[in-house]
């Protein structure tokens, strides 16, 4: 947990009831930095103009399909190195591979339990941080 402590977070929701969920979440559960977005045009001008690293981009899309993935697209542009997890209400009938080939490194579907987003976000974490190993 005291990895956790210097982890940074940036989360982009629109909907009042996830945002509580998700403070709540990172208050006592993961005790992480997160910073909240409520506008893409925000977090996108973030992105680009502050030098400033995340290690985990979390952000809740319900839009229309293609500007959804354009969305994630410029974000993977500007986070290279940054983990997305993608939060997406259930649809059967669209192809999640669109969302990883768009960026996202991994997918959580609504309603989850804390539990599950927290192993989610570990599990990010522990890639990412196995590549910086393998970096140097």
């Amino acid at each position: 947990t005291e990895l956790l402590k210097q982890v940074k977070v940036l989360i982009f929701v629109q909907e009042e009831p996830l945002e509580a969920l998700l403070k709540e979440f990172f208050r006592f559960h993961m005790r992480a930095e997160a910073k909240f977005f409520y506008e893409k045009k925000t977090l996108i001008a973030h992105l680009s103009s502050v030098n400033e690293f995340c290690h985990i981009i979390i952000i809740a899309l319900q839009g229309e399909l293609e500007e959804e993935l354009e969305f994630l697209r410029q974000i993977r542009s500007f986070a290279r190195e940054s983990k997305i997890l993608a939060i997406l209400n259930y649809m059967h009938h669209i192809d999640i591979a669109y969302y990883f080939e768009s960026g996202a490194d991994d997918i959580i579907f609504k309603p989850f339990t804390f539990g599950e987003l927290k192993a989610r976000l570990i599990r990010l974490l522990q890639e990412y941080f196995l590549i910086e190993k393998l970096k140097k």
